[in-house]
């Protein structure tokens, strides 16, 4: 079942002698095939469709569920869903015996029947724990209750950017070069412990209300060439098109920091412009501009863009990766010069090699 809630939902419909267990796994599957498609539905819903229950008979479990009060795994109280994707969803939780809040993210239970897929979302948790930085959300704790995978996470009060440009459009100048920059800490940290994001977007960008900077979703990090295999064979390395370096669509196995700072700058492009640098109807047809390397620079979509900081975003999205900044340290040094060297810094690279931006 896809989601805590479905079970309980189930669980109490069963315990009313509404739904049979057949009828629960019918639900399931059709409720799995449309998430396959990208729409999400609740198993209330799926039941109602398929005329197992009717309006009245969802509404009276609901008020059940409700009345149940919270919901609670092992040592953590669910208060809400904070999100939902491919591997599962996070809940805003309280772990009850340490009083804290957390994140709480659920492997869905039809998951766990993929061995691959249990040891990534394992992966994820081990990671987030070795990586304590402050700009990168910390895990605190892995387990398993009654076949349920859990992940608990540090619970950052504040927003995703994705969620910030859909509400502000383009972001004031200042406050896209501070959120590069923490995101280059961030990154120039797990760079350093041999470790490869993959799927740096503004969505895996959380923004405290403090203004710090974490990012999350460590789930399709590379460690090494066995694991990336693995991944990539299973379609779980791929990462998000629209921000997606040329090389890492071609094969992600062969992805290294470069490849984060690329999907870096196409994120400080989105906050600029209010746009991705590559467009396209399909994930193929926006890999399809990204390999041809054609966009409008930023300072050229916006006015207000200094030609500094356009540079150092268009650096950032190169085409080949020998031709973007090398590290994250890089990044941060060109930004620290804004207005009084970046752009000199940058041609001093660049007259040392061939450019194709």
């Amino acid at each position: 079942m896809p989601f805590l809630e479905d079970e309980r939902f189930a669980a109490i419909a069963k315990e009313k002698t509404l739904i049979q267990e057949d009828q629960v796994k019918t639900a399931i599957m059709a409720q799995e095939q449309a998430a396959a498609q990208g729409v999400s539905k609740p198993l209330a819903t799926v039941l109602q469709e398929q005329g197992v229950l009717s309006q009245q008979q969802v509404t009276q479990v609901n008020e059940a569920v409700q009345a149940a009060g919270s919901l609670k795994l092992g040592d953590f109280e669910v208060l809400n869903k904070l999100g939902e994707g491919g591997m599962g969803a996070v809940y805003h939780a309280r772990q009850i015996s340490l009083d804290r809040e957390v994140a709480l993210k659920l492997l869905p239970m039809h998951l766990a029947r993929n061995a691959q897929l249990v040891s990534r979302f394992k992966r994820e948790a081990q990671v987030g724990a070795r990586l304590d930085h402050p700009n990168i959300v910390r895990g605190l704790a892995l387990g398993e209750i009654g076949g349920q995978h859990y992940f608990a996470m540090e619970f950052v009060k504040g927003k995703g950017l994705d969620s910030i440009i859909e509400e502000e459009g383009t972001l004031p100048i200042d406050r896209c070069v501070d959120i590069i920059r923490q995101a280059c800490l961030g990154l120039e940290f797990a760079h350093n412990q041999g470790m490869v994001h993959r799927d740096i977007k503004p969505a895996n960008l959380m923004i405290t209300d403090d203004g710090v900077v974490k990012i999350a979703d460590m789930g399709l990090v590379k460690q090494s060439d066995t694991d990336v295999t693995r991944l990539t064979q299973s379609s779980a390395g791929m990462g998000t098109p629209a921000y997606m370096p040329p090389e890492q669509a071609r094969s992600a196995k062969h992805v290294d920091a470069r490849s984060d700072i690329y999907s870096l700058g196409a994120t400080l492009y989105h906050m600029l412009t209010g746009d991705t640098p590559f467009q396209g109807e399909s994930a193929y047809e926006i890999i399809q501009a990204a390999e041809q390397g054609r966009y409008k620079p930023p300072s050229a979509v916006r006015r207000d863009v200094p030609s500094d900081l356009s540079l150092i975003c268009e650096k950032m999205i190169a085409r080949k990766p020998d031709n973007r900044f090398q590290s994250a340290r890089e990044v941060i040094e060109a930004l620290d010069k804004l207005g009084g060297g970046a752009a000199d810094m940058i041609a001093e690279v660049e007259s040392k090699k061939t450019v194709m931006l």
